[in-house]
């Protein structure tokens, strides 16, 4: 990582960028918003891993492919919102987003991407709601105590 990214908290990907680079904002650990605009179609690996305060991230649907470990160890990572069916996903690309609860997808990629979180580990139930216009959401079952 650049060390001028260090303190960088958003960014927005301009249109007429086709591709993130790999390790384009790895360990910015101060980003919090970043918004990818409809030109990229891709997210090269590890382009934001470690970028500790990433909450939600939405990738349109211009994206065809995103690299592998491209948001590993994004530790505060909540929300994902993936808008292309035709999308290659690459290996551990959400691995160590132990917070991930919500995941916003096209029902051609739901059974697919429910196995690669049972690769990452995040062995958590997940609860399946169909939406409007071919999408699915994946919630996070929450335990519920019996005290």
């Amino acid at each position: 990582m650049w060390s001028c990214f260090q303190d960088i908290s958003e960014i927005t990907i301009p249109t007429g960028i086709i591709s993130i680079g790999s390790h384009a904002f790895m360990g910015c650990k101060k980003l919090n918003s970043v918004t990818i605009s409809n030109s990229v179609v891709s997210i090269d690996s590890m382009a934001f891993s470690e970028c500790q305060n990433l909450t939600s991230i939405t990738i349109p649907k211009s994206v065809k492919c995103i690299g592998d470990s491209a948001f590993a160890e994004c530790t505060k990572l909540e929300s994902i919102v993936i808008l292309s069916s035709e999308i290659f996903i690459g290996a551990d690309v959400f691995c160590g987003c132990k917070n991930l609860n919500r995941i916003t997808l096209p029902v051609e990629l739901r059974d697919d991407f429910l196995q690669k979180l049972e690769n990452y580990g995040l062995t958590n139930a997940w609860e399946i709601r169909e939406g409007k216009n071919g999408m699915s959401t994946l919630v996070k079952k929450t335990r519920e105590s019996n005290f």
